[in-house]
Parts: structure tokens; sequence; C-alpha cells
């Protein structure tokens, strides 16, 4: 399997957030995004925008815990190395 990587990591909290960010970078980019697990999370390439590579994953509700923001957060980082990581409600912004 090819190394993913990412310049743009793109973290959801709810499947609706995930389904509709998916759609968008479908038809955006005419590329079909399709699921790589790493590092025990999945991850979907969406295509490259402005020459940027946007890869996104789903964490669980809430900012503690196993699978929860901070959690995915650190381990999006750590896997595709972004030069940016960005939450999908724009709450929170971090530049890696």
């Amino acid at each position: 399997m090819p190394t993913l990587a990412a310049d743009v990591l793109l973290l959801t909290a709810t499947p609706v957030e995930s389904k509709v960010t998916l759609q968008a970078f479908a038809a955006a980019t005419q590329h079909k995004a399709v699921p790589q697990s790493l590092d025990d999370r999945i991850y979907f390439d969406l295509g490259t925008v402005n020459g940027a590579r946007v890869c996104l994953t789903q964490s669980e509700m809430g900012a503690g815990g196993l699978g929860a923001t901070l959690q995915t957060t650190h381990k999006g980082i750590t896997a595709l190395q972004p030069a940016l990581c960005r939450r999908g409600d724009d709450h929170f912004v971090r530049l890696c």
C-alpha cells in the first residue's frame, strides 16, 4: 500500500460532516476518496486542491477521551505530517 501523506488534514466529528466534506471534495476534484487505514485510523485522500493534497479523518465528538478530537488530531499529525490541520466546525485551526 502506498504511503499516505497530506498537506492539509481535515477533521470532522460527525458522519454528516464527513459525508458533506466527501461530497464537496469529490465534486471539486473529480477524485473519489477511498478509505485507507493507517496507525489504527481511517483517512480519506480527498485529492489535490490548489497544489495541496488534502486528507480527511473523523473523530468522536468531544475534546478528550479515546478517539476524541485531541487524540485524533495528534495521531493525524504524527501519521500524515500535514502543514495545516483543521477541524470541520472552524473552531480549531492548528499550524503544525
